[in-house]
């Protein structure tokens, strides 16, 4: 379908005009989208990983990203850091893909609203050709 609509728009300058902007604009949406979702799990993670957390001290759990059990015990600086950091790689891949998810469900549904909303015009042009008649 959309291989088709290239296709049409192809031979005609304004159309295709039309559609490279529309092309610019998912882009641009699907980018901001990525991006507010990477600040998003910056802002959240960045506090627990700039935490100055003792480890030594057994009274309190150390904060993490996400509760877990781990099958080790933490208890160096280092195994710490560690495992902070790559809680923090996972949600941010995560939010990437739910970024990506929400991205193109977005330009499904533009791409859909604007194949219809051409389609009823079409409709209409055709009743009113009939009408005519």
């Amino acid at each position: 379908m959309i291989a088709k609509d290239w296709h049409d728009c192809a031979n005609n300058e304004i159309d295709m005009q039309e559609i490279m902007c529309k092309a610019k604009l998912s882009d641009r949406i699907t980018n901001a989208i990525l991006i507010l979702h990477t600040l998003s799990v910056v802002g959240y993670g960045t506090r627990i990983i700039l935490a100055n957390v003792d480890i030594t001290d057994c009274t309190s759990e150390p904060p993490y990203i996400h509760k877990m059990e781990l099958p080790f015990d933490v208890n160096t600086q280092r195994v710490y850091k560690t495992v902070v950091i790559a809680q923090f790689a996972y949600v941010i891949m995560c939010s990437w893909i739910a970024g990506a998810v929400n991205a193109l469900l977005l330009t499904l549904v533009r791409y859909i609203s604007n194949y219809r909303k051409r389609y009823i015009i079409l409709m209409i042009t055709e009743l009113s050709d009939e009408i005519k008649i």
